[in-house]
């Protein structure tokens, strides 16, 4: 499920996020962390969840935008 007025995309090694309610179209932060290029995303109204070519699985919180962990698929 994908909190209302968020859009996510992903390029290279990093996860940008929108506002969709402001003016403009420009990422609101950029979350930088992964190993691998990302491939694939998704949150709720608190976490966004990413996962890279590499088998990591990065957590991120919305509102401090820090990474809370990271997995890595053995």
């Amino acid at each position: 499920m994908r909190a209302k007025g968020i859009k996510l995309d992903q390029i290279g090694y990093r996860v940008r996020l929108y506002d969709t309610r402001l003016p403009g179209f420009s990422p609101v932060h950029t979350f930088m962390g992964h190993h691998g290029a990302v491939e694939c995303i998704q949150c709720d109204d608190n976490k966004i969840v990413s996962g890279d070519n590499e088998g990591y699985v990065c957590v991120w919180d919305q509102r401090t935008t820090s990474k809370l962990w990271e997995s890595k698929n053995t």
